[in-house]
């Protein structure tokens, strides 16, 4: 019978998708051992990272919050190979570019925690311990908002619109360049379809006059917001979907095929509830991988 050794053997079940792989380590205790390793797990992680994602984790709505006042950020990273925490070596001067951060709306891309902050992002390189902004789109409208940043195969995505142009249902889908220096669109989504499946999304809303606490404004809202994006295998020729959610429903939009589907029906607290920019319900891909939680 022939034997590789450890390496060879490594790098062969390295390359097996994650429940093939489950059944390997099955076979005897060596592999089982070798797929125990650490090193082995990062291995692995990385040669399946650009697979399909497996599925999805729906954040439902929190009913009772607690909020605590802050002094200061700070980071701490947990590293899984000592299952301990550390704080991170960040100055004073850095820790201030973290006021404003909405960490509700954030993503782990190439390396780095991305995080919007007002109105640009700002990154977390956890190799090396810096802080720094990330660019944002050129030639953006006058109001314009992000109000969508995630990954998808392995790039990074945007999206945001100006209160009128999310009224129309029409907007783009940017994608960073794979060298950092700038944003180009990947998709070009146009939801109007759905106003007419659903009319009920389109509704008026009071919101406060600026700098007034009683007197309000009624102005017209559209009850959907976009919760992922799942880009095609092929980029921006190849199609893509959508994610998103509309008072009741979380639906898909096939981008290449201009069609919509009903994912699953989730309740909401009251027939005047809606979904607005600022959803409780959130999306989290996950893919099958052998490192435990």
């Amino acid at each position: 019978m022939m034997f590789f050794d450890d390496d060879i053997t490594s790098d062969i079940l390295a390359r097996l998708p994650p429940k093939q792989l489950a059944r390997a380590r099955c076979v005897c205790k060596r592999w089982r051992s070798l797929t125990s390793d650490y090193h082995f797990l990062r291995m692995h992680f990385a040669c399946n990272a650009n697979n399909s994602i497996s599925g999805f984790f729906l954040r439902g709505r929190v009913n009772h919050t607690e909020y605590f006042p802050l002094q200061g950020f700070k980071v701490h990273i947990y590293s899984s190979e000592t299952r301990s925490w550390r704080q991170a070596d960040i100055d004073s001067s850095s820790r201030d570019q973290f006021k404003g951060l909405q960490a509700y709306r954030s993503v782990f891309w190439n390396g780095l925690l991305i995080w919007i902050v007002r109105d640009h992002l700002l990154s977390f390189d956890i190799e090396r311990e810096q802080v720094k902004k990330l660019p944002m789109p050129d030639h953006r409208p006058e109001n314009w908002n992000c109000h969508y940043i995630g990954e998808s195969g392995g790039f990074l995505q945007m999206t945001g619109y100006t209160k009128e142009q999310k009224l129309t249902a029409c907007f783009d889908v940017l994608e960073m360049d794979c060298d950092c220096s700038g944003w180009s669109v990947l998709y070009r989504i146009d939801l109007s379809r759905i106003k007419e499946l659903y009319p009920e999304i389109q509704m008026k809303v009071r919101i406060p006059r600026p700098g007034t606490r009683r007197s309000v404004n009624i102005v017209d809202h559209l009850a959907l917001s976009h919760v992922y994006v799942v880009r095609g295998r092929g980029g921006a020729e190849k199609g893509g979907m959508l994610l998103f959610g509309i008072p009741g429903k979380i639906m898909c939009y096939d981008v290449a095929k201009k069609e919509f589907r009903i994912v699953c029906e989730v309740s909401i607290p009251s027939p005047s509830s809606c979904f607005s920019e600022y959803s409780w319900y959130m999306f989290y891909p996950y893919n099958h991988s052998l490192f435990t939680l």
